[in-house]
């Protein structure tokens, strides 16, 4: 099992996180992404591939040009 890195109490179990990224006045949520979660401090770690399927995901949904758009993880 892996020790948070941010808290360095907890230890990071398997969970489902919430992803938000803003660029340019536009905010993207991800919801329902796999990750590894702390239950001390809440810090979320993702795996490379499902960081790989987020920041394209997260692509898409910027060049929408929406304000804010919210969308379900898709792997």
């Amino acid at each position: 099992m892996m020790h948070c890195f941010a808290c360095k109490s907890g230890t990071v179990k398997p969970g489902r996180a919430t992803y938000v990224v803003e660029r340019d006045g536009h905010v993207a949520v991800i919801r329902d992404v796999p990750a590894d979660v702390c239950p001390q401090c809440g810090e979320e770690y993702f795996a490379a591939a499902t960081a790989q399927v987020l920041y394209d995901q997260a692509e898409r949904i910027l060049a929408h040009g929406s304000e804010v758009e919210i969308a379900k993880f898709a792997a």
